[in-house]
């Protein structure tokens, strides 16, 4: 369906017939999410959201997506 979306014109990232690696899909997903849980918790201390242990872009892309799994 991507495929069919970038030949259409309709996607804003760049995508051919090899896809998007899992990892750097993961990567953006991971560090939006981040992004917002950070700038939510700024703004309203009293409700922060705290988690441990998530990797960041960079260090997703150099160990890959299995070294996080158990």
């Amino acid at each position: 369906m991507y495929h069919i979306g970038a030949n259409l014109g309709e996607l804003h990232v760049p995508y051919d017939s090899t896809g998007i690696p899992i990892e750097l899909r993961v990567g953006r997903h991971l560090a939006a999410v981040t992004k917002i849980i950070n700038i939510f918790s700024q703004y309203n201390p009293g409700r922060a959201v705290v988690f441990k242990n998530i990797p960041d872009f960079d260090q997703l892309m150099e160990k890959g997506l299995g070294a996080y799994f158990k």
